[in-house]
């Protein structure tokens, strides 16, 4: 008899086939528990991950097609800031650094009166090598010093720029840059300081503090879009321990930035100063107090205009409860120019 057709080969090639198939449905069913797993896990995440977003205080846009932190400066063509298919818009594009996590579409127009240049700053153009007799200021913010909703010109750095302008010192002439970009948090902030705005060689840094620098999320929406990716679990996971260290420390996302700027002042040896900007509570000015003990402590220097908007008509100087109007970006720029003036910060005559 021929051994191929012998009946234990036969039992043999049956038990073979017997344990593939066994293998195939063990190995399917195996694969579909972990798909509906992970299916019920995205459903139960997705509804933790707002709750956290809720919690920290994060904006989540009405309509995710849009990137609203920029359409709203030109509602009646909203289309134009649709979200494209690599995650970017026409203003915003997600950066390499992850620190950054967002920068401006350099050469983006926005509307009439906000044009990005071509390094990724609302300003003018600008060589980084600073010309002879030059004494430059950066001034990093958020949207506060960007002005979203006001001409180049008006914001406060340019006005203080004009002011400086206005009372030459030994021939030197002043330049002050504006590096405010809508939503950035402290570590943004100082991380932008690092990356790009030394490339320009300051000789002064201003930062343009908004009360609400040492959370996340407060800017339209660009936090949440750049942050999740596909899994709400892995998101949950990553706002578990954002929401962790905010809850055990006030301070958790200002301080280590903040110590880091104060480092990073003394060995380039450029003097850096935080601008205090109130906020509107209500009809109550407010700034939060740990981070003026902290400013303190790391003996960064500091010009307070709480009470200076105190003595004035609130109404007249914000646009809403952080923003300033036209009127408010120039009684800002007033107060920082006396501020550098009287504290000989600044070349003087």
């Amino acid at each position: 008899m021929n051994e191929q057709n012998s009946p234990e080969t036969q039992q043999d090639k049956h038990r073979q086939k017997s344990n593939i198939k066994n293998i195939f449905i063990n190995t399917t069913l195996l694969f579909a528990s972990l798909l509906l797993c992970i299916a019920i896990a995205e459903i139960c995440f997705a509804y933790w991950e707002r709750v956290l977003l809720n919690s920290l205080g994060v904006f989540v846009p009405v309509d995710p097609r849009y990137d609203g932190a920029a359409w709203e400066v030109d509602p009646m063509q909203a289309s134009r800031f649709t979200w494209q298919a690599d995650g970017n818009s026409i203003v915003h594009i997600r950066s390499k650094n992850k620190k950054l996590m967002y920068e401006l579409r350099p050469n983006a127009e926005i509307s009439n009166m906000i044009k990005i240049n071509s390094d990724g700053f609302r300003d003018k153009e600008y060589s980084q090598a600073k010309p002879k007799n030059v004494f430059r200021i950066a001034v990093v913010g958020d949207s506060v010093t960007f002005g979203w909703r006001q001409r180049l010109e008006d914001t406060y750095p340019k006005k203080l720029e004009q002011l400086l302008q206005t009372n030459p010192s030994a021939n030197i002439q002043f330049e002050v840059l504006n590096f405010g970009i809508g939503g950035y948090n402290a570590e943004q902030e100082v991380e932008l300081i690092k990356t790009k705005v030394l490339h320009y060689q300051p000789d002064l840094i201003l930062i343009g503090f908004c009360p609400n620098d040492g959370q996340i999320g407060f800017d339209g929406g660009l936090w949440w879009h750049f942050f999740r990716g596909p899994s709400r679990t892995i998101s949950f996971i990553k706002l578990l321990f954002i929401y962790s260290r905010y809850k055990q420390d006030e301070l958790a996302l200002l301080k280590p930035p903040y110590t880091e700027l104060a480092e990073l002042s003394k060995q380039k040896n450029i003097p850096v100063h935080v601008c205090l900007f109130p906020m509107l509570q209500g009809d109550h000015l407010w700034c939060p107090p740990y981070f003026i003990s902290l400013l303190d402590e790391l003996k960064l220097p500091y010009v307070n205009l709480i009470s200076s908007f105190a003595k004035h008509n609130i109404t007249e100087l914000f646009l809403d409860s952080v923003h300033f109007t036209v009127a408010g970006h120039n009684f800002v720029a007033h107060e920082i120019y006396h501020y550098l003036i009287s504290n000989k910060i600044i070349p003087t005559p």
